[in-house]
């Protein structure tokens, strides 16, 4: 049985923190910065993304945290969350790639470039590793999509 918290989310609304840094977000200028605890992440995460509709790629600093922010965000929406892996390879190396990880990249991509089918707008965590490796273009990637 799966833990399912999102009803508790309603409850950061009241924080004037909380709705500054919704109000920053909504402005689009570009940029927004926040300082929370890192207890509270998922949770100030799950509540902005829910109010907010928007999608949303959330980035940690190291793979294991990309899996369990994933996690915990899963258990604070009720829903399941996507995750952006890390080839299990260094770039120049010459070794057949685990076609799962390509394929779950590949996947997580397309939500956000919207071709995955759902009435909710792509969540992803990935890790620093996993977003910074090279893709091809979003031109590229749409036009070549079956």
């Amino acid at each position: 049985m799966s833990s399912n918290l999102s009803g508790l989310l309603s409850l950061i609304e009241e924080m004037p923190a909380y709705r500054r840094l919704l109000v920053e977000l909504e402005a689009e200028t570009g940029s927004s910065r926040a300082a929370v605890l890192e207890a509270a992440r998922p949770y100030v995460t799950a509540a902005a993304y829910r109010k907010l509709n928007l999608p949303l790629l959330v980035i940690t600093a190291q793979p294991e945290r990309a899996r369990e922010m994933a996690e915990q965000l899963a258990v604070w929406l009720g829903r399941e969350v996507g995750l952006l892996l890390e080839p299990e390879l260094l770039p120049y190396q010459r070794v057949a790639t685990d076609s799962s990880t390509e394929l779950d990249r590949i996947e997580a991509l397309a939500a956000l470039a919207g071709k995955k089918f759902s009435d909710e707008p792509p969540l992803l965590v990935a890790s620093v590793a996993a977003f910074t490796q090279k893709v091809a273009s979003y031109d590229d990637f749409i036009s070549n999509w079956h």
